[in-house]
């Protein structure tokens, strides 16, 4: 009898053992959670009570994963979109385009999967905005005989020198003052001689050239959107509304909702901008153009608001 009981015994406790050591293996060890150790190497999200992993830059998320700490159905991002950052998102976003009519802009970084394009202003190009990225670029000044002093670059534009830096030399300098002191000279002596025959009339009052002002009505711009923004053009437009701190973001997406077609794009951008500003949009709006150049502009959009208006 007590043989037979020494023989069981063994047979009894390899058994236990064995049950110990296999559920021992399927229990995480605590420097694996302590550590982390897991395959989700980007982090993970919570999706209904499970937490998945974060698929990485370059692709999107298809489908959640079915169990914890597994990866779900993630693709590569397709032609001209990236994420650039590992993600959850069921879309890639669009890559920014350097091809945009008039906007001087050429690829300076491909679009990846996992990285957006970068654009660069064209060779004798520069930034106007002077804002990053760069959405318009306008062409470098041309100087003429005085040379230049800084040159154009995609930041800023080229600096010519001033005549006398170029070294003119000093009888020329002098000849120059005495030439100048003469014709003021004559200048005054016949404004004397003018003076003497017409009494007491003042010079400065004569005639004087006064830029009339543009007239311009406190009405919104919406019944005259599409004719306003076809005299701006898309350019100018992404100009007026950077002046304005208008988001870059805002300026993308009214290129992006409305591909090749900038009547559109411009449109898109002028209706923004307009609620952005309210009932002082018209005035602004010119007062814009005129500041930075655009004076035939601003006149063209005068006219344009100048026409009867009807409600």
């Amino acid at each position: 009898m007590m043989a037979t009981d020494s023989s069981k015994f063994p047979t009894w406790f390899i058994a236990f053992a064995l049950v110990f050591l296999l559920v021992s293996a399927s229990v995480p060890s605590r420097a694996d959670v302590n550590t982390g150790s897991h395959p989700c190497v980007d982090g993970t999200y919570v999706n209904e009570g499970l937490s998945c992993c974060l698929c990485s830059a370059g692709q999107y998320l298809e489908d959640h994963c079915t169990a914890d700490l597994q990866y779900g159905v993630c693709k590569k991002c397709g032609p001209n979109t990236y994420s650039s950052q590992p993600n959850k998102e069921k879309n890639c976003e669009r890559c920014t385009s350097c091809t945009q009519i008039s906007a001087n802009l050429e690829v300076a970084e491909s679009c990846t999967a996992a990285k957006n394009a970068k654009c660069q202003c064209q060779k004798e190009h520069y930034c106007s905005s002077g804002i990053e990225p760069c959405r318009i670029c306008e062409p470098c000044k041309k100087c003429g005989a005085e040379g230049i002093k800084v040159d154009c670059t995609a930041k800023n534009n080229t600096v010519c020198n001033d005549p006398i830096e170029k070294g003119i030399n000093a009888g020329t300098i002098a000849g120059s003052i005495i030439g100048v002191l003469l014709v003021i000279g004559l200048a005054l002596f016949a404004f004397f001689c003018w003076k003497k025959k017409s009494g007491s009339r003042n010079l400065t009052n004569e005639d004087p050239e006064e830029r009339k002002p543009i007239n311009v009505p406190e009405w919104d711009l919406q019944p005259n959107l599409y004719a306003i923004a076809e005299a701006i053009g898309w350019a100018d437009m992404c100009m007026v509304a950077t002046c304005s701190k208008v988001p870059d973001t805002v300026i993308s997406a009214c290129e992006r909702d409305n591909p090749h077609d900038t009547q559109q794009q411009t449109v898109e951008l002028l209706k923004n901008w307009e609620e952005r500003q309210g009932r002082q949009a018209p005035k602004k709006l010119i007062a814009i153009l005129q500041t930075n150049g655009k004076q035939s502009k601003a006149e063209k959009v005068g006219d344009i608001l100048s026409r009867p208006h009807t409600v």
